[in-house]
């Protein structure tokens, strides 16, 4: 029997799933010396991990929103 993955995982599932779409579809193949943008990365940068877990030596991230959180608190964990 599968077990279900926490809501957080399940985000960040999608998230690759996007992030392999658009490496297929866009012909990414080195982001080395690339600038990624994520707008809109949400409180849990997920797609900034995607980006990360697939292009693990990109140029620069640069992930910007509307919270508050990503200028008030500083979050650590295992990924970052």
């Amino acid at each position: 029997m599968a077990q279900a993955m926490p809501q957080n995982e399940q985000m960040l599932e999608h998230a690759r799933e996007f992030i392999k779409r658009c490496k297929t579809e866009l012909n990414w193949k080195d982001l080395s010396n690339d600038i990624v943008m994520d707008i809109g990365c949400g409180v849990y940068l997920l797609c900034c991990r995607a980006l990360l877990e697939e292009f693990p030596r990109m140029g620069c991230l640069l992930a910007g929103d509307k919270f508050d959180v990503l200028t008030t608190e500083i979050w650590t964990d295992s990924f970052f």
